[in-house]
């Protein structure tokens, strides 16, 4: 069997044309194609692949993956599909060798604290393995490498072949933000998480999901057994994350500041940063951390509790927290010698906006 007929196998498409072709990467721009790509035509909210397979195809394609029957007079293998993105997401897997399975694979999600939450889950990461990767909305990185960030979650084949290079330069435990419409686009379908994390759920999105109920149950998908992880660290203050524990399909560590089995006790909070006291099921700790502001705490949790559930110690936890200096647009403060000081937030709901206003004045 020809990895292409493996592949209409695994993707349970109809395939037409020379099904012996060797296919050595995949994409869904035709623009980007090179000799050997697969390409997957995807019927996009503004234009349609299926517009561009004769560029792609020009461009070096050697098969097509659609969703509509193949045309008369093309001459490259076919895969009609009942979904193209489900089919990129599945593709892009088979033809990376699925990286995520040979790795620690994190995926934070939530309206507020996906960026600093994966920053904080990196810098652990550092800590601990001495390489690392991350997927943000600020920038992707694999080891020393960063590559400009498009949106907060990279298309499927853009994902696998990050956490293909991640493997591949010896990176052990990746951490990536999956947004909401990563989720509902099939982005993060072939994706094996090792620990996925839920920060909060606040409005935003409405003009994409129409109701908060829609924006929770896709979230909900990474953690209910639709999409594959392993274990979970749940914000239990949160009321859609209380809700969330009960319908998790995988073990569920909690965490927040009212309750959780990890949970910050007190902390103290200034324009030069925050000290925590907390406990992780009964035994306590002490961390100090350069970041500004409370929502910076549960973010803290998040990752700490995350941490705990891939078993790692929790004096390298706090270390690894420590080692953060601070994280781009989140309450960022400039260099300056006034008499007042100067931040940058990256702000963009009225629930962390409110969050931002509460920290100033706070340590004002």
């Amino acid at each position: 069997m020809s990895s292409l007929e493996r592949l209409a196998q695994i993707l349970e498409a109809e395939l037409t044309g020379d099904a012996m072709v060797e296919v050595t990467r995949d994409a869904h721009s035709a623009s980007c194609c090179a000799s050997g790509d697969l390409f997957v035509a995807i019927k996009g909210f503004k234009a349609d692949g299926n517009d561009y397979v004769q560029e792609a195809i020009r461009n070096g394609a050697v098969a097509v993956v659609s969703e509509n029957p193949r045309p008369e007079g093309c001459e490259v293998a076919w895969l009609r599909v009942a979904d193209a993105r489900s089919a990129l997401a599945i593709a892009a897997a088979e033809v990376y060798g699925h990286p995520s399975r040979n790795l620690s694979l994190v995926g934070v999600t939530g309206t507020n604290g996906k960026t600093t939450t994966v920053y904080l889950l990196d810098s652990i990461f550092r800590m601990v393995y001495g390489r690392s990767a991350m997927l943000t909305t600020i920038c992707n990185r694999v080891g020393e490498e960063v590559v400009e960030a498009e949106r907060t979650t990279p298309e499927a084949h853009n994902i696998q072949q990050l956490l293909r290079r991640a493997v591949d330069s010896g990176c052990a435990a990746p951490a990536m933000e999956v947004s909401s419409h990563a989720i509902d686009l099939h982005r993060a379908d072939a994706l094996e998480f090792s620990g996925v994390v839920f920060t909060n759920l606040t409005q935003d999105h409405l003009d994409y999901h129409k109701t908060m109920e829609a924006y929770y149950n896709v979230k909900r998908r990474l953690f209910d057994g639709t999409l594959r992880a392993e274990r979970a660290a749940i914000n239990i203050d949160c009321p859609y994350g209380a809700r969330l524990v009960k319908e998790a399909a995988c073990p569920v560590l909690t965490y927040g500041l009212k309750a959780g089995e990890v949970r910050a006790l007190r902390y103290d909070l200034s324009i030069n940063g925050l000290s925590i006291d907390a406990t992780a099921s009964g035994k306590s700790f002490r961390l100090k951390s350069r970041m500004v502001g409370r929502p910076h705490v549960y973010n803290i949790m998040a990752a700490v509790a995350s941490s705990l559930s891939l078993g790692i110690e929790i004096e390298q936890i706090v270390a690894g927290v420590e080692a953060l200096d601070c994280v781009p647009g989140r309450f960022d403060r400039v260099p300056f010698d006034g008499d007042f000081a100067v931040v940058v937030d990256y702000a963009h709901t009225d629930d962390a906006l409110k969050n931002v206003l509460q920290t100033a004045r706070e340590v004002a």
